[in-house]
Parts: structure tokens; sequence; C-alpha cells
């Protein structure tokens, strides 16, 4: 039973923080350019059921590739990242990573793997908006 709330807790945790790996562009300019080795680190903390947990996430990029999504190609970061998940005296880590398309960082898909569960989301990220009218 510990198993299983830790894994919906990790899983739920991972979900609500990939939301924010991208960091939002401006409608008027373009994207920042991300490059191989760029990274971040995140931490955070609340409450889950009554149990305090604390997140550390890493995010570093791997290289800039292409992504097929819902029968959809984009251009696309795809970035390596590693979690520790502690609550009620224990830690455990995983790893994953995120393809983050390049045009405006709208986060396109994620595979995540914790304690050798794996599990993959893929966002429908909005259509870049089309210069002709």
């Amino acid at each position: 039973m510990r198993e299983t709330i830790s894994l919906l807790i990790v899983t739920w945790l991972l979900l609500a923080s990939s939301a924010s790996i991208a960091e939002k562009a401006s409608a008027q300019g373009n994207a920042p350019e991300w490059a191989r080795g760029d990274q971040w680190e995140y931490t955070g903390n609340g409450f889950i059921l009554g149990i305090q947990v604390n997140l550390l996430m890493r995010i570093e990029v791997s290289e800039t590739t292409q992504v097929t999504v819902n029968q959809s190609n984009y251009g696309a970061y795809h970035c390596a990242l590693t979690f520790t998940v502690s609550f009620a005296g224990r830690g455990v880590s995983g790893f994953g990573d995120a393809y983050v398309r390049t045009s405006d960082l709208a986060n396109v898909k994620a595979n995540l793997d914790f304690q050798g569960n794996g599990t993959s989301v893929v966002y429908d990220p909005r259509r870049p908006a089309s210069s002709s009218r």
C-alpha cells in the first residue's frame, strides 16, 4: 500500500511540476534559445494527504531534435530530468526526459521512471500562430 501511495504522490508532483518546466515566452518576441548543457534546478514542498513532501528536480538540455506527437512534428529541446522526492522520513529518486518545443517553449511530451514504473505524458501544445490570415 505504501508503494502505491508513494508512486501516486511522485507521479502527481512530477506532472504538476513538469507543467512549469518551460519559461513562458513573450507573445511579442521569440522564445529564448537553449543550448546543450543549459540546466535548471527546482525545489518545492507541500502537503499531500497530510504528509509533508519535498521535491528536488534537475533539468538539463541534452540536444535539439525533432519529435512527433499526435501526427504533428515539432522542433524540440530534449531535456534529461532527475528528481528526488522525500516524505515520511525516506527519499526516492527517479529520472526521465522531456521534450519542449523550440519555437515557444511549450511542453510536448515527457517520460518519467520511478523505481521501474514508467509514466508517459503527451501534451497537445497549441499550434503556432500563422503569419497568413
